[in-house]
């Protein structure tokens, strides 16, 4: 599968490794095994860059309300679905999770963007 380490960003108070994949969606690791850090994979093949930015924020999104102990299982389902998870948080912990996207956003997009654009280019025939 191609590959395309993006960078480490700050997300919160840890540094987060972001890469470009092929395909589409996202997924995050708290613990990947090959880096001391977290990982966020995007997909690079996304139909426009608002729906990469959008995966993007929801990876981060979700990411930091699982650091934060703010996701949970809504039952002890056999199918383990990922959809299955409830948040739950109050204002002030909202607040302090979009601070922290926030942040981890404005670092990360215009690297992301360019390695995004390359990617493409190299895609196109």
């Amino acid at each position: 599968m191609r590959q395309k380490i993006v960078g480490f960003f700050e997300l919160g108070n840890e540094q987060v490794q972001v890469v470009l994949r092929e395909g589409v969606g996202g997924e995050f690791w708290l613990e990947p095994g090959d880096i001391k850090c977290p990982r966020i994979k995007i997909g690079a093949d996304q139909a426009c860059w608002g729906d990469l930015v959008a995966v993007l924020d929801h990876e981060a999104l979700e990411f930091t309300l699982t650091r934060m102990r703010r996701r949970y299982f809504t039952s002890m389902d056999y199918a383990n679905d990922h959809g299955a998870y409830t948040f739950f948080l109050t204002h002030v912990e909202f607040a302090e999770v979009a601070a922290r996207v926030a942040h981890f956003l404005v670092k990360c997009l215009p690297q992301m963007e360019k390695e995004w654009r390359k990617w493409r280019r190299k895609k196109s025939p």
